[in-house]
């Protein structure tokens, strides 16, 4: 072997050091809606953000591959969906 570890011809190589586990991520497991906003796309196209809880965590989902462009009445909305989730947690 050479010194990164790559086997040379006619060797075999190390097995496979085990890892150990590690929490898995954000959204791994299937998540808990706590509601959504609406919102638009840059586009004006009407889109939502959603709001996601799992575990102790809160997942706030925005339109696939976009911006959320949100007025002050929908910031304020999602303000006060926040709020809730957390004082439920």
């Amino acid at each position: 072997m050479d010194r990164a570890g790559t086997p040379q011809p006619g060797e075999r190589g190390r097995p496979l050091a085990r890892r150990s586990a590690a929490p898995p991520p954000i959204g791994a497991q299937m998540a808990e809606p706590e509601g959504w906003i609406d919102c638009h796309d840059p586009f004006g196209r009407d889109r939502s953000m959603t709001v996601l809880v799992e575990n102790d965590r809160v997942l706030l989902v925005a339109p696939p591959g976009e911006s959320a462009v949100m007025s002050v009445t929908q910031t304020r909305r999602l303000h006060r969906l926040l709020d809730q989730v957390a004082d439920r947690m």
